[in-house]
Formats: C-alpha cells, sequence, structure tokens
C-alpha cells in the first residue's frame, strides 16, 4: 500500500511545533519531505500569527528567541537571519543584548564578597557563614585599634595647642 501524503495543514502545523523546538529549515524540510522555500514561507506566516501587542508590535516567545540567538551564535550573520525570521536587526540586537545582561546578572549573583583584613575580595568559590563571621570580628578588631590610635593623635594635638 502506498504512503498518503499528510494533508497541507497538518505539514504547515508540523513545520511549526519543530520551528518552535529549534530545528533548522533544513532539517524540517527533509523531515516533511517538503521544499526549502515553501517552509521560508510558513515560517513568515507563523511570525505574523504571532501575537500582536497592542501598538503593533509582535511577542515572540523565549523559545523562539533563545532558538534564533543559537542560529546566531552558530555563525549566522544578524543580517540574514533577520532576513529568513522576519526580524529586524535591531531586535535581534536586542535580544542579544538581554541575554548578555542576565548572564552578567547571573555571574555576579554567583560571586560573594568577602571581608579580608582591610579590604572586600570578590570569590566565586562558596563561603561558609563561620569564615564570614571570623573575617568580620577580625575586621571590627582592625577598626577599633584604628579608632583608639586616632583618638590618642587627636588627644595629643589637642594638648599641643594648649
Amino acid at each position: 500500500m502506498k504512503h498518503q501524503p499528510l494533508p497541507y495543514k497538518t505539514l504547515r502545523e508540523t513545520a511549526f511545533q519543530l520551528l518552535e523546538q529549534g530545528q533548522g529549515i533544513d532539517q524540517i524540510a527533509a523531515t516533511l519531505n517538503v521544499p526549502i522555500g515553501k517552509i521560508y514561507y510558513w515560517r513568515r506566516y507563523y511570525m505574523k500569527t504571532a501575537q500582536p501587542l497592542t501598538d503593533g508590535r509582535r511577542l515572540y516567545n523565549d523559545q523562539f528567541k533563545q532558538a534564533a540567538l543559537d542560529q546566531v551564535d552558530a555563525g549566522i550573520s544578524v543580517t540574514k537571519l533577520a532576513q529568513l525570521l522576519g526580524v529586524s536587526k535591531v531586535t535581534l540586537f536586542k535580544w542579544k543584548k538581554e541575554r548578555n545582561e542576565a548572564h552578567q546578572l547571573t555571574n555576579e549573583a554567583q560571586t560573594v564578597e568577602v571581608p579580608t583584613g582591610s579590604k572586600l575580595v570578590k570569590s566565586k568559590e562558596p563561603v561558609s557563614a563561620q569564615n564570614i563571621t571570623d573575617d568580620l570580628l577580625e575586621r571590627i578588631r582592625v577598626l577599633e585599634e584604628e579608632k583608639s590610635i586616632l583618638r590618642k593623635a587627636l588627644q595629643i594635638l589637642a594638648c599641643s595647642m594648649c
């Protein structure tokens, strides 16, 4: 018995699902046995049916953004990808900037400032509460000593002016 091809609408919906999963155009075309140009056309249609915002802009889901940025990371130029996806270059650069800022915030959140002696040192290694407490107590002792020295110096200066 001969294999019946999938109906057009089912092929298009399957292509949309594969796009959302991050598969490439070539993979989708080969999987569905559809010309690459048709997949590009469907993807443009899919982008036009994305949820529009009230001001006319489109709302793209995080999976779509991540898939686009993965393509940029893989070496596809932003200009070419913008044309293929039907998204502006500015939007792609904005997504890239947002991702980089999120990574930077994540890295900063993992950095702990550890007081050592008279200054703070940034450390990415886990630090125990006891070590921090000990360092803070040492810092307090040093500051108290410095305060005492300054008081004595002030007394000496005050007496010398009398």
